[in-house]
């Protein structure tokens, strides 16, 4: 799937699914789902789709840097990425893709 087609509603029936970096990472755990964010549209903006964000969440303790990853989901396929670290707790480090 391109990231051009990408809606909001390609994601909203999948969070808590897992997400597979590709190529499969050694011991990597997949990234997790955890939230499909409407964003606001500035007023007189006018965009090939209404903007959103998606929220990751990578258990454990390994904080990857702001890059593009490709990732496997078993019904959307390949998707490549753009992953921002956001946040950091005992059990997981956080990361937002936004889509404008």
């Amino acid at each position: 799937m391109t990231v051009e087609l990408l809606q909001l509603e390609n994601f909203s029936d999948h969070v808590g699914a897992s997400f597979a970096f590709v190529p499969d990472a050694d011991g990597m755990p997949d990234l997790v789902l955890t939230e499909v964010n409407a964003l606001p549209l500035q007023d007189g903006a006018s965009l090939p789709r209404a903007p959103f964000s998606l929220v990751f969440d990578l258990p454990g303790a390994i904080v990857l840097p702001q890059n593009l990853y490709r990732l496997r989901h078993p019904e959307l396929g390949e998707i490549d990425l753009f992953l921002i670290p956001m946040a950091q707790d005992a059990s997981a480090v956080r990361y937002c893709a936004t889509f404008n």
